[in-house]
């Protein structure tokens, strides 16, 4: 999954100003035409620079980080991908993303014309990854030599290496495209589409209105399927069973990073027991249908997304609030959209920094706006769920039904 924000390092980086001169050059150059009125293949590039923090969350994925149950990459570092040197992109769809119209069709149909504009195209590859183009010069990895130049001398030294740059330090050798198409390429799926900050347009369909929170809160699909909302944000911690090595969200002393009291829970005669009927829909329970207590004193919430490879009672199968950025969906959201919900991509923006996210919740049918603790973290929000988040409908919300977070699986609700 990535992360980020404008300052962040977990910021997916879409600034062709951050790659070599002469590969931001011919990419710029590359999706214009794919884009031009004949080829209409709505390319962008989705990512660009990768920085070691993201490459190392990426890497987390599949190992240290439960689900997804298979790693999303090999490169520990981002010294062992182009895009860590400023040398690679990855291209999709502006509305399907990773399933593009055409299927693997569309990939070929993009790479067909990046492979003229001096890029290499990860789809040729043994192990192949479709959306990936690179500088044309480099090899399929970068070399231990490129790594250690990199290292001593910097992004700028590897660039003039591999000829990324014009004898004077700067690209050209393309022609230069419109502000417009330059825009659209370096943009993300919020810019591909209406803002999430925007009022619904006429072409927007209204799923529903939530006012259970104080404020006015309009769901709106867009024709591309994309969903936004603007709404507060308060702080989940389901799923942080301690399973990555972080802090557990309930404890039986009461020291997580939750109250018990939140979870419907409290301790009577010495005893965690539900103090509400849908407290049991929060924990795990053992025999006496009372929260389970684990050897470490950990009592294990659960999250709408698990892994279905474990049983409903392991706590590691839930996604954990402490090292995963997700967020939190009300019933009528899944039950009105057109693609499934559980899973899919998802993007939280709050004072100008973002996250991807993946949609692992839900909640009740009259709150709306809630994310994941890391999640918090990653935009610089109060993160603690006992007093953090924000209390006015001052944060964007984006999902797209159907279309996967990276590392995780779409379930039908």
């Amino acid at each position: 999954m990535s992360a980020g924000s404008n300052e962040s390092e977990l910021m997916v980086s879409r600034d062709l100003g951050k790659l070599a001169p002469l590969f931001a050059a011919r990419v710029r150059a590359a999706i214009e035409e794919c884009n031009a009125p004949e080829n209409d293949l709505r390319a962008m590039v989705y990512e660009a620079y990768r920085s070691q923090a993201l490459q190392a969350m990426y890497y987390k994925r599949g190992r240290t980080v439960i689900p997804p149950q298979r790693p999303v990459t090999n490169a520990p570092t981002n010294m062992q991908s182009w895009h860590g040197y400023g040398l690679a992109v990855d291209v999709v769809h502006r509305e399907k993303f990773w399933s593009p119209p055409g299927g693997e069709q569309w990939f070929r149909d993009v790479a067909k014309i990046f492979k003229k504009h001096d890029c290499s195209w990860g789809g040729d590859w043994t192990h192949a990854d479709p959306p990936h183009f690179q500088w044309g010069r480099c090899t399929a990895s970068p070399s231990e030599e490129a790594r250690r130049l990199c290292e001593s001398q910097g992004m700028q030294a590897v660039w003039a290496k591999l000829a990324a740059v014009d004898e004077d330090g700067a690209g050209g050798g393309a022609a230069t495209p419109t502000a417009a198409v330059a825009a659209a390429a370096a943009a993300g799926p919020a810019a591909a589409a209406a803002p999430a900050s925007a009022a619904p347009t006429t072409a927007g369909r209204q799923l529903g209105v939530i006012d259970g929170e104080g404020f006015e809160c309009v769901i709106v699909e867009d024709p591309d399927g994309r969903v936004h909302f603007r709404a507060d944000a308060d702080i989940d911690a389901d799923g942080a069973n301690g399973q990555n090595g972080a802090k557990a969200a309930y404890r039986s002393d009461d020291t997580g990073s939750e109250l018990l009291a939140n979870g419907g829970m409290g301790i009577v005669a010495g005893k965690v027991v539900c103090l509400h009927a849908w407290a049991r829909d929060v924990v795990i329970l053992g025999a006496d249908n009372q929260p389970k207590v684990f050897s470490d004193g950990v009592i294990a919430s659960k999250t709408w997304y698990r892994d279905r490879s474990k049983p409903m009672d392991d706590r590691s199968a839930y996604i954990d609030a402490e090292t995963v950025p997700y967020i939190v969906v009300p019933a009528l959201i899944v039950q009105r959209t057109a693609g499934v919900v559980r899973g899919c991509k998802a993007r939280v923006t709050w004072q100008g920094r973002s996250v991807d996210c993946v949609v692992a919740d839900r909640g009740p049918a009259t709150k709306i706006g809630e994310l994941s603790i890391a999640a918090a973290r990653a935009i610089g929000m109060p993160s603690s769920p006992r007093n953090g988040g924000v209390t006015g409908a001052e944060v964007s919300y984006e999902l797209w039904p159907g279309v996967p977070a990276l590392g995780f699986e779409l379930q039908p609700a």
